[in-house]
């Protein structure tokens, strides 16, 4: 999970965590964001999509360009909505949330992306 604002990164942990996803690495600065995916191998991610420096644009065109076995499934998150919903899906987004995130809707976005990859 690479998310900027720490209180939106630990809260989602927290949620995660509570249902049972024990396995849950929380990342605030996205700059480590390539080496992190490379290091841990997710099979899913949720990435806040305007952050500092590398966005989450540029994380998902990364993802995207890896090859299909280590591909993770991408969950999105913004404040933005229409548009970028459009253009993250169409970059191969599995999911998109708008802020502020139903909890209950992301987790279960989670849920169907692990059984997509089990």
């Amino acid at each position: 999970m690479i998310e900027d604002d720490p209180s939106n990164l630990r809260l989602i942990q927290m949620v995660l965590e509570a249902e049972g996803h024990r396995d849950v690495t929380a990342l605030a600065d996205p700059g480590q964001a390539f080496a992190l995916i490379d290091e841990i191998d997710p099979a899913v991610m949720i990435v806040d999509l305007n952050m500092p420096g590398v966005s989450g644009r540029d994380i998902l065109g990364w993802v995207e360009r890896r090859p299909e076995a280590r591909r993770p499934a991408v969950i999105v998150v913004s404040g933005e909505e229409d548009r970028a919903r459009r253009e993250v899906m169409a970059a191969g987004a599995h999911s998109f949330f708008t802020k502020p995130v139903d909890v209950r809707e992301l987790i279960a976005a989670v849920d169907e992306a692990l059984r997509e990859r089990a």
